[in-house]
Formats: C-alpha cells, sequence, structure tokens
C-alpha cells in the first residue's frame, strides 16, 4: 500500500449552491486483487486502455471513476503509476513495461564470449 497526497486536492461540491462539502486530499493505493482487474476488464469494455485504467485505478483507491478522471494531471499520473508499479510485468503499460520483441531477429545470437551460433 501506498499513501499519495495529492498537489490539488479534490473537492466534492453540493449540487446546490455548489459549496464544498467534501475535499480528497489524499488516497491510499492498495494491491490489486484478481477480481479487480477482471471486474475493470469487464467495465471497460474491449480496447480502452484508458477506461481500463481508471477502473484499476477507482478500485485499488476506492475513489469513483469519476473522481479519478477529475484529479489534476499531475495526481493522475502518480496515482496510475502506482497502481501500475503493482500489476505483474506482463500486464504493465507505458514506461513500466520492459520492452521485449517476440519478433524473429535477422541478427543470430551472440554466447557470453561474442562468438555466434553456428
Amino acid at each position: 500500500m501506498k499513501t499519495i497526497t495529492f498537489q490539488s486536492p479534490l473537492e466534492i461540491r453540493a449540487k446546490e449552491g455548489g459549496e464544498v462539502i467534501e475535499k480528497i486530499e489524499s488516497c491510499t493505493v492498495r494491491a490489486l486483487k484478481t477480481g479487480d482487474l477482471l471486474s475493470a476488464l469487464d467495465a471497460a469494455g474491449e480496447d480502452k486502455m484508458g477506461s481500463l485504467l481508471a477502473h484499476l485505478a477507482s478500485r485499488a483507491t476506492r475513489l469513483t471513476v469519476k473522481q479519478i478522471q477529475s484529479l489534476s494531471l499531475e495526481d493522475g499520473v502518480e496515482v496510475i503509476q502506482t497502481v501500475e508499479s503493482f500489476l505483474p510485468a506482463s500486464l504493465r503499460t507505458g514506461r513500466l513495461a520492459s520492452p521485449s520483441s517476440q519478433g524473429l531477429s535477422d541478427t543470430p545470437p551472440t554466447f557470453g564470449d561474442g562468438d555466434q551460433e553456428s
């Protein structure tokens, strides 16, 4: 778990009058469970990475998806990066993902001594 203090706290306003009724200054990001991922996948729909990340962040922080989407860009990125840090490497996106290529290479493999496979 990690607590994030927001640079720009969320303000929950009354529908009538618009006065601030609650200020959210931080959130705690908890590690996700398989059910969280499956529910977020169902809620996001197919091929919607942004929506998936918002739903995962919502489940990890207990904030609503609308609240996640209302965070300042700086705060939102920090929350999403923290959520991604809890994911296994095979599910990570963006800069946290380890680069790898599953395609075939034209270059023969080399071994520790610099020799190529024959």
